[in-house]
């Protein structure tokens, strides 16, 4: 014979806000409450229990299997999303500290080269203390994860307390829920952009129409302790095509195969490209002196104007972007020695995202408009 709560449940087994409205379903959906070692769990239980910590909860969510009696299942599957929760809300503290720090330095106090050398200490630790703590915080959330998903294996459910609340909570859950199916979808996306991105950087020339130029090492300068590791690091062509997929993209519909290259920033590679190309993007630190930027980090040198040799500047050279601090300083000598109108530079600190940004949303219709 069937208890009331039990026909309650299956009285509403498509409707989860309706469902959600009585006690016994919360309960039973949303589990908050110790729950013991079923020694009889069948395989295909612990399986799709363990599969819940690697993306497979929301298809889950959305099958029903939360309406389902299976105490095992429905305990990881919310486990599994209120892990996410925590995810979704720490990245979005991230981006909301990340933002307010940027917004203040770049545009509040917008430093001179003299102000930031005098203040770089300070900003160097806040930067570090930042780092460390989400390394401690992403080491907790692992070790809870690490539980959890051992409890799944061995068709156990482990009880952590902060979890336990978070799971009990059905907007956190349904937030999760969509969340963790959109970035799933996203993943789907840079893989199959990271395939493409892999093809075009095979046959990329060294001679070309468009080139973007990246610093060799550097890339995590400020936030790793360590000179000799920070000025290593770089990312792999592949990836830095990837990054650059749309002006890429926008540069082989505008000229055609073989007429984009991505290159290490070298002395070599910038006379080739400035000899050879029409657009050219420079992904690199800004210098010491204001208005040059660094063309190496081992052995550390810095490129200003006077650098250049103007008989290795081709004609058809019409648009550079340099991404570095402060080498709109020298906006002006750097148009002079280019001989370009165009350029884009910047008189002041300029954060990662904001080039990224202008590669996704504006760089397309920048190359559209040269000449052929």
């Amino acid at each position: 014979m069937l208890i009331a709560s039990e026909i309650r449940i299956m009285k509403y087994p498509k409707t989860i806000h309706s469902s959600l409205r009585t006690p016994t379903l919360r309960r039973r959906a949303f589990i908050a409450h110790p729950l013991s070692l079923n020694a009889t769990v069948k395989r295909k239980d612990r399986l799709l229990s363990v599969g819940c910590y690697f993306g497979l909860a929301p298809f889950l969510w959305f099958l029903g299997v939360v309406y389902q009696r299976n105490r095992l299942l429905n305990h990881h599957i919310m486990y599994s999303l209120a892990f996410s929760f925590l995810i979704l809300f720490g990245a979005v503290c991230s981006l909301f500290i990340n933002a307010i720090r940027y917004w203040y330095i770049v545009y509040a106090w917008n430093p001179t080269p003299a102000e930031l050398g005098v203040a770089y200490t300070p900003y160097a630790i806040s930067i570090l203390v930042m780092t460390f703590g989400s390394i401690l915080m992403l080491t907790v959330w692992g070790l809870a994860w690490m539980v959890s998903l051992i409890g799944a294996i061995r068709g156990q459910m482990p009880q952590i307390p902060l979890i336990s609340r978070i799971a009990s909570k059905p907007q956190a859950i349904n937030l999760a829920v969509y969340s963790s199916l959109l970035v799933e979808i996203i993943l789907l996306m840079v893989f199959g952009l990271s395939v493409r991105s892999a093809r075009i950087t095979s046959s990329m020339p060294e001679k070309a129409e468009v080139y973007v130029l990246y610093t060799v090492g550097g890339y995590v300068r400020g936030y790793i302790p360590a000179l000799g590791l920070q000025d290593t690091i770089t990312p792999p062509r592949w990836i830095m095509t990837m990054a650059f997929y749309p002006l890429v993209q926008a540069g082989l519909e505008k000229y055609g195969e073989g007429s984009v290259s991505i290159l290490p920033l070298s002395e070599a590679t910038f006379n080739t490209a400035i000899q050879n190309g029409r657009f050219i993007f420079v992904a690199s630190h800004g210098g010491a002196p204001p208005g040059s930027f660094t063309i190496s980090e081992l052995p550390f040198k810095e490129y200003i104007p006077s650098d250049v040799d103007p008989t290795k500047v081709g004609e058809q050279l019409q648009y550079v972007y340099f991404t570095g601090c402060y080498t709109g300083d020298l906006e002006s000598e750097w148009r002079q020695v280019l001989r370009v109108e165009t350029a884009k530079m910047f008189g002041r600190l300029s954060p990662m995202h904001e080039h990224l940004l202008w590669v996704w949303f504006k760089s397309p219709a920048v190359i559209a408009g040269l000449d052929n």
